[in-house]
């Protein structure tokens, strides 16, 4: 009953999106992240902050895919 619970964490697309989004908002707070394309783009206005997140996800499903692929 452990591993799947494990298993399904580790798949978890929402997870690790989440993860990247937050690590890229802490490189752009922190002053780590300082191009003015980057901050005009992703971190104006709340929307964007949205936005960027739903990329991180999708972009985390698509890796968490390609993992699983068994080739």
């Amino acid at each position: 009953m452990v591993k799947p619970f494990f298993t399904r964490i580790f798949k978890s697309s929402f997870l690790w999106g989440g993860l990247a989004t937050f690590g890229f908002y802490s490189l752009i707070h922190n002053g780590l992240l300082k191009h003015p394309l980057v901050i005009r783009y992703t971190a104006m206005h709340p929307v964007e902050y949205v936005i960027t997140g739903m990329f991180f996800i999708g972009l985390a499903g698509l890796i968490v895919k390609i993992f699983c692929v068994r080739i």
